[in-house]
């Protein structure tokens, strides 16, 4: 899916992740941003990072799911 469908899930409830990331974790809206939480136990915001441009190029891709965020130590 598109992000701007995600984007509209995320808002819903719902967490996201793109396929290049999807193992090791996924995005959710928490505390009004949004948030990685990953599968290690590593959470941070994505724009926060050093390679923004990175974080754009997933944007702009067509290759997002939506679903509910799994339990803590559980992966989707």
């Amino acid at each position: 899916m598109s992000f701007k469908e995600a984007y509209k899930e995320l808002r819903n409830g719902k967490a996201i992740a793109h396929e290049k990331f999807a193992e090791s974790g996924y995005w959710i809206w928490e505390d009004n941003t949004i948030m990685f939480k990953s599968y290690s136990g590593i959470n941070y915001c994505p724009l926060e990072v050093p390679d923004v441009g990175y974080i754009f190029d997933l944007i702009v891709d067509d290759k997002w799911s939506a679903f509910d965020e799994p339990e803590p130590g559980e992966r989707r």
